[in-house]
């Protein structure tokens, strides 16, 4: 058996070969695999541009768009219905809100038209709505007032017991005075969307050095008024002028006729204007009776009857005990 053996300058130079050739292989993968990165790079920015290009024209499409649907003559506010308002006009509320017949639908902004709405000191709440083509719904609720608290220049209480606005000429007449009522008490309505700090700052300004009212005051009012307006007759708002709240005996209601006075003291104002109904149906029976001038209910087992003058001998006398 015959072996050859390659000389060692033959086996170094096949050696120093095969090196070249994988290092012009290596070289050669790399050089593609950068070309590649690069094409990709510049495939990714081209679609960059691109995509950037068709959001701009997008853009501006649709804003060319909106801006004909909104200026022009397009849904044309020709059916506008106000619900809900009282005692502002439908005029007023379409002045407050910015509204105006005819106006383009689409280019009403209703957030800020409600903000306007409510920064309204008698608008309680308030609703837009569109109906395309050509209708706008309007529903507000308004504050309703049912005292006027004796505190500075006077602020007006609704039914949900809170301070709304500041009195002015033009507000409700003959509304009851409530007196004895302290700030620290009180709550104002919320007008978050209206700025009601000058409104706070009116009414602590007001406050007395000494508050007479703590507590329980304002909520005994408020269901007070509410129980005298579920009577009906029996004690009207209107027939009241003051009431005044103290902190030991609770309320005393002043009415405009005779100057009479009625102590209703804490709680329990259903049945005591039961018992003021049944009292004023005894007077209304004997007409010849001399007419109370004070009533007294802070203690709920009996009234106490107060005439104006004596009554003559021989005259009917009060129901006792009411």
């Amino acid at each position: 058996m015959r072996h050859t053996i390659r000389p060692q300058a033959a086996r170094d130079l096949e050696r120093l070969f095969r090196g070249r050739t994988t290092r012009r292989n290596r070289s050669r993968r790399e050089g593609l695999e950068a070309r590649a990165r690069r094409r990709n790079r510049l495939y990714a920015v081209l679609g960059a541009a691109a995509g950037a290009g068709f959001a701009l024209a997008a853009g501006l499409f649709f804003l060319l768009v909106h801006d004909l649907l909104t200026r022009g003559d397009f849904f044309p506010a020709r059916r506008i219905e106000v619900f809900g308002a009282e005692r502002l006009s439908a005029d007023e509320i379409l002045a407050t809100a910015g509204v105006r017949s005819g106006m383009n639908l689409l280019g009403l902004n209703l957030s800020a038209a409600r903000r306007r709405l409510i920064a309204h000191p008698w608008i309680r709440e308030a609703e837009l709505r569109r109906e395309i083509p050509s209708g706008l719904q309007i529903r507000v609720s308004e504050h309703r007032a049912i005292a006027r608290v004796a505190l500075g220049p006077g602020f007006l209480l609704n039914a949900e017991g809170e301070i709304f606005k500041e009195a002015e000429r033009g507000d409700p007449a003959g509304l009851p005075e409530i007196e004895g009522l302290s700030v620290d008490e009180l709550r104002l309505a919320d007008r978050s969307a209206a700025a009601p700090f000058s409104l706070r700052r009116r009414l602590l300004s007001s406050a007395p050095e000494e508050p007479r009212a703590r507590g329980r005051s304002l909520a005994a009012v408020t269901a007070f008024l509410a129980q005298a307006a579920a009577a009906g007759e029996v004690l009207p708002a209107e027939a009241i002028r003051r009431i005044r709240v103290d902190r030991q005996l609770g309320l005393t209601v002043l009415l405009h006729e005779g100057g009479r006075a009625i102590d209703f003291g804490w709680d329990g104002y259903d049945r005591k204007l039961e018992r003021l109904a049944e009292i004023q149906r005894f007077f209304r029976a004997h007409p010849e009776m001399v007419p109370f001038q004070r009533l007294d209910f802070t203690d709920p087992q009996r009234v106490l009857v107060g005439l104006e003058t004596p009554a003559p001998s021989g005259r009917p006398q009060p129901p006792p005990g009411g």
